[in-house]
């Protein structure tokens, strides 16, 4: 098979050389899908709308083509050899050819090109804008969230210090010999007696917390219900605040995690 451009071929007849430069737009020597399908348009206007890639791989085969780059001259010569009647439906389809305009020339394509290029640039523009629009969001999410987490420090702290002012206190009005077993013994029965150190507790309270506090002091550890409430609790109010992202995943998708959350899930 010759590799001559198609104008340079002597062994062809003209109107073959002409349909084939015709409908060659990309000038590649190929009849890739699309150009054929102009093509067939053309000299068959009534097969074109049923001749979609299938029936152009079938076609392919038919002459030794390779349907992802298309047909040579000599293989759409082929199809015109086959038939009784070459020479009259050459003439045939090239007079129709040249009667038609010519399909999608490269200026015609290279304003789609450009057509597609400002598509796509004017929609990362709005991605960009979004995405900018979504970080300030965040930004002011994460301020305000700060501020939040200061001032519960800031509870925090004081309720801590009040509670060692209040040992420091009581620490001063007792003997020192008899300090640890009277504190002790004060702690086991505020642990048996105060809410929520056990089973029972409804709430996390400023109380709660501070004889929490004064029994992890004494050694003394809190009860497996009770840590699991806790839990539970915490997770409930980290629930509410903003900067909490909900992610739901179908199985058998999966979500991948890339970066610093910064505690936000």
């Amino acid at each position: 098979m010759s590799t001559l451009p198609p104008d340079a071929r002597t062994d062809l007849p003209d109107q073959i050389k002409s349909i084939f430069k015709f409908f060659d737009v990309d000038e590649d020597y190929f009849l890739n899908y699309h150009e054929f399908l102009a093509f067939l348009r053309i000299v068959n206007p009534a097969g074109a709308p049923k001749f979609d890639f299938t029936a152009f791989t079938k076609w392919c085969q038919r002459v030794s083509a390779n349907p992802d780059k298309g047909l040579t001259i000599d293989q759409l010569y082929v199809t015109y050899r086959d038939l009784d009647n070459t020479e009259e439906a050459l003439k045939l389809h090239f007079d129709k050819v040249m009667a038609s305009p010519r399909p999608d020339n490269k200026e015609a394509q290279q304003k789609k090109v450009q057509e597609v290029i400002h598509q796509v640039q004017k929609s990362n523009a709005e991605r960009g804008e979004m995405l900018r629009r979504a970080l300030v969001e965040l930004e002011i999410g994460e301020e305000r969230d700060m501020a939040r987490n200061r001032r519960q420090s800031a509870v925090a702290r004081e309720a801590f210090v009040q509670t060692m002012r209040r040992r420091s206190t009581l620490g001063a009005e007792s003997p020192a010999s008899s300090r640890a077993p009277s504190r002790r013994a004060s702690i086991m029965n505020r642990r048996a007696s105060t809410p929520g150190m056990n089973l029972g507790m409804k709430s996390i309270t400023l109380d709660f917390v501070t004889a929490m506090m004064d029994n992890f002091q004494a050694g003394i550890l809190l009860d497996a219900p009770t840590v699991v409430r806790i839990v539970a609790q915490t997770r409930d109010m980290l629930e509410t605040l903003p900067n909490v992202v909900e992610a739901k995943v179908v199985d058998p998708a999966s979500l991948t995690v890339v970066g610093d959350l910064h505690g936000q899930l």
